[in-house]
């Protein structure tokens, strides 16, 4: 049943020049609509609606239309926040990360008391390195009820981006008072204390993780990587020689398995590991981008071009291959303008990574690039360090 403008039963006024219609009992069921409740139509949406039948599209702008006029319809407003969580959820688990954070913003701006949407849009900020944005949506799901050692650990990694150290050790100790028989606090703990520098703390609750849960892989993965890090190459191998004997197809292991090898001084073995890998795993871009390290580092650079190149075919957002071509393309003369163009598309994709962002700077400074010098200045200076010096990066 639908109509031409007109105030409804509540009087809303007829001046918004919206039709209204009456759902089918299960298309109001599945949008969780009342099945009394006429829904809100634009001109065009209504035009759209008499050639094709009932479409959720159209309901949409109909019900955005209608609060943009009266923002405090229930009905409308909880529609809204359902599906802008779902479409913004989709979009995420696409890679869509930036249309996502847009819809997912809107929902929880919709419905504050929606935990999962606070933590979807803190998890989405804190993927585009906005971690202001992610610790007020952390906040925000915690006021909403939410607590988990997970909300806990997006937290502290939030405090960790933005540099505010003691806020992420506050968070995972809160974190393990809350959940004190759970490991994932204990891994928060390693990652808070490794961005703090305090190297004789990672190592202690990492291996207090392994002590309480000795089979763990995450666990071993990430003290495996802590002993390659610290030089201690025949140690993290065993670690990491354990976790694969426990699961032999897991990706993350071989991935480790074959950094301990290139670190370790054996790039024969690690070139056989990555390739091993990205033939079981194409679109693996950590194989692919260790992979082209070490083919630049070993004097192979049109290989480790060819790589890279592929990882951009792989994902156009993947800075890391931005930040590797431009430096290969800086190495020579004539292809400088391309390494740059690599440079300032690492620098929108990438704005808070120090080294990448601080070797743009240098690069760009060397080669006389005015504009991209001054962009990966000004995120320098956003991390509080001051621009200087033109060495050789």
């Amino acid at each position: 049943m639908t109509g031409g403008p007109r105030d409804d039963a509540a009087g809303r006024p007829s001046a918004m020049k919206l039709d209204f219609v009456t759902l089918p009992p299960f298309l109001a069921d599945r949008l969780g609509l009342p099945r009394e409740k006429s829904v809100p139509l634009t001109p065009e949406t209504r035009r759209s609606l008499a050639e094709s039948g009932p479409s959720v599209e159209a309901i949409v702008r109909g019900c955005e239309a209608y609060l943009a006029v009266d923002p405090d319809d229930a009905d409308y407003r909880a529609f809204l926040a359902r599906y802008y969580h779902h479409r913004g959820a989709v979009l995420a688990n696409d890679g869509r990360i930036a249309e996502a954070l847009d819809l997912l913003g809107k929902a929880r701006l919709l419905d504050p008391a929606n935990a999962p949407a606070h933590c979807d849009w803190a998890r989405a900020s804190l993927e585009l390195e906005h971690p202001e944005d992610a610790i007020e949506g952390w906040r925000a799901a915690m006021s909403a009820g939410e607590k988990s050692p997970e909300l806990y650990d997006g937290l502290a990694r939030a405090f960790s981006m933005k540099g505010d150290h003691r806020s992420a050790k506050t968070a995972a100790e809160e974190a393990r008072k809350a959940f004190p028989d759970a490991l994932l606090p204990l891994h928060t703990t390693a990652t808070v204390l490794y961005h703090a520098g305090d190297k004789a703390g990672v190592e202690k609750v990492l291996f207090e993780a392994l002590t309480r849960a000795p089979e763990d892989l995450l666990t071993l993965e990430k003290l495996g990587v802590w002993l390659r890090e610290c030089g201690r190459f025949t140690e993290a191998a065993r670690v990491i020689g354990k976790a694969i004997s426990l699961a032999p197809a897991e990706p993350r292991l071989q991935y480790q398995k074959g950094m301990i090898e290139m670190r370790g001084g054996d790039p024969a073995a690690a070139e056989a590991t990555f390739r091993g890998l990205l033939a079981a795993r194409p679109q693996d871009l950590d194989a692919r981008t260790a992979l082209a390290i070490l083919l630049s580092d070993g004097s192979r650079p049109a290989e480790a071009e060819a790589v890279l190149r592929e990882s951009l075919a792989v994902d156009p957002r993947d800075y890391r291959a931005h930040f590797h071509l431009g430096r290969l393309c800086c190495r020579d003369a004539g292809r400088i303008a391309e390494g740059l163009a690599h440079f300032e598309r690492m620098l929108d994709l990438a704005p808070r990574d120090r080294h990448a962002v601080h070797t743009a700077y240098i690069v760009a400074s060397n080669a006389g690039a005015p504009g991209v010098a001054a962009k990966a200045a000004r995120l320098m200076r956003e991390m509080g360090e001051e621009p200087g010096g033109q060495e050789k990066p």
